[in-house]
């Protein structure tokens, strides 16, 4: 229902604002204006004229917009130079009527423009190209105050080598060497560590996670095992001591004293490996990394065996992005020129993310019928490991092609249409035939000739325009 009420009332502002008939009758609006564009800089200056007649006082309006951000530009008390009878230059002072926007007082000596220049400050726009301007008939006029007021935005259609594009999806994980399994040195029973060990966890290198205990257990004890350990070690230390004695008096081979030396280091390092875990009777599980917990494999208090993996680490950093995609389109990834990531916080390419493609996968199997196509990213807003993206593999064509921001273009009952900037305020709908699409650009098969100017953001409000300035309030039908 909000939104119902929403574009009831942006297409009641269109038509307050913009549409033809609003201040004028039909007759005058039948009349071209006098128009002119000039550019200083990064300002812009439109100026327009509705009415010039010869002897009469006439009226010229002003807009400079920063085409920086396609909003209104303040400047410093604008002047008008026009030239008047025998030659005479004339200076009207420009009258302020809100940001950016000024009026100017004048009486031309002719019927034809007579405009020399409008000085702001350090800046001087030539506006003595000034002529009358007749609007096409598919075509909108939206007031630069309205275009201020929205997201707006144009450009030079653009050129571009994009060739078939492959729609995928991509699933997002660590590096291979970014994440890390711990698996259990012991069997029996395990307690965690703290009681908010949970995945996403942050933890250190060194910190313990886990500890599993033997207590009660008639096998594999903890306490037990360490015992004999060390008792073995002690006995072992004790032997290799007394052979080495005996060897230096000769009294021993050097065979027995090698394989008691192997008893003895074999000893020393099953016991100071219990020694450093065992604590309390309790074998204690670190981790050797930075990061956070990916996984937890097993519950507390559930009994495991050595070897059973317990937790994965992982470390935040960069992402593997792995994309498949059918077989036949094989050859076509030996020329991948950029891959887009689909995502509710935008599009992105590769290089934005610095990511590059590692990998293509050279065969398939009946278990994975589809190619692997790896990129590493740095991530972006929102990238999650083991999460889902939707990208599109763009190849490169040997021929360079037009294209346009997917936003410029508006479809009207399956037809896909683009709006070419004539002015800053005038725009003509231009019907174009659509070829492939990586998401950001689409190619444009035919419908522009490649050296127009067109509207990307901002396309929808002129369409919405042009809809509430073709509706006659007064007559009652469709112009």
């Amino acid at each position: 229902m909000k939104k119902h009420i929403f574009i009831t009332a942006l297409l009641g502002l269109l038509c307050s604002c913009g549409a033809p008939g609003d201040k004028h009758s039909h007759e005058e609006d039948s009349h071209s204006s006098v128009q002119v564009t000039a550019t200083q800089g990064n300002i812009e200056l439109y100026a327009e004229c509705e009415h010039l007649e010869e002897g009469e006082e006439c009226h010229l309006e002003a807009w400079f917009t920063d085409l920086d951000s396609f909003k209104a530009a303040e400047v410093e008390s604008p002047v008008l130079l026009y030239k008047a009878e025998e030659g005479q230059i004339i200076r009207s002072e420009g009258e302020r009527l809100s940001e950016g926007f000024f009026h100017f007082d004048f009486t031309p000596c002719s019927d034809k423009p007579c405009f020399i220049s409008i000085e702001a400050g350090e800046l001087s726009f030539d506006i003595s190209a000034a002529s009358h301007v007749h609007a096409p008939a598919n075509s909108v006029k939206l007031p630069l105050e309205q275009i201020w007021k929205i997201n707006f935005c144009s450009s030079e259609v653009q050129k571009t080598r994009l060739g078939s594009v492959i729609k995928a999806s991509a699933r997002l994980g660590s590096l291979p060497g970014a994440e890390k399994t711990i698996i259990a040195k012991a069997s029996g029973i395990v307690s965690y560590a703290f009681p908010t060990l949970t995945v996403g966890s942050l933890v250190k290198s060194g910190q313990e996670l886990m500890r599993i205990t033997s207590k009660g257990l008639t096998e594999d004890n903890l306490e037990v095992r360490y015992s004999l350990a060390e008792a073995e070690f002690q006995r072992a230390e004790q032997e290799y001591e007394r052979l080495e004695t005996l060897s230096e008096k000769n009294i021993v081979s050097k065979a027995e004293l090698n394989a008691a030396r192997a008893s003895y280091l074999s000893a020393k390092a099953e016991y100071e490996n219990l020694k450093e875990n065992i604590r309390n009777g309790l074998f204690c599980v670190s981790g050797d990394m930075n990061g956070y917990i990916d996984e937890i494999y097993v519950s507390n208090g559930e009994y495991v065996t050595t070897g059973t993996p317990l937790v994965c680490i992982a470390q935040r950093g960069p992402f593997l992005a792995t994309a498949k995609v059918s077989s036949s389109y094989y050859e076509s990834l030996g020329n991948i020129s950029d891959v887009i990531f689909l995502t509710p916080k935008g599009e992105y390419s590769l290089e934005e993310i610095g990511g590059k493609v590692v990998s293509i996968s050279q065969s398939t199997s009946e278990q994975s019928p589809l190619i692997s196509v790896n990129m590493q990213i740095e991530g972006y807003e929102g990238c999650v490991s083991g999460s889902f993206a939707d990208v599109r593999i763009c190849t490169e064509s040997r021929e360079e092609k037009m294209a346009v921001p997917n936003e410029a273009l508006v479809e009207e009952s399956g037809n896909f249409f683009v709006y070419k900037q004539l002015s800053p305020v005038l725009f003509e709908k231009v019907q174009v035939v659509r070829g492939e699409s990586n998401g950001r650009l689409t190619v444009i098969e035919s419908g522009l000739q490649g050296d127009e100017t067109i509207v990307g953001s901002g396309a929808v409000i002129l369409k919405l325009a042009q809809v509430a300035g073709s509706l006659d309030a007064h007559s009652g039908h469709v112009h």
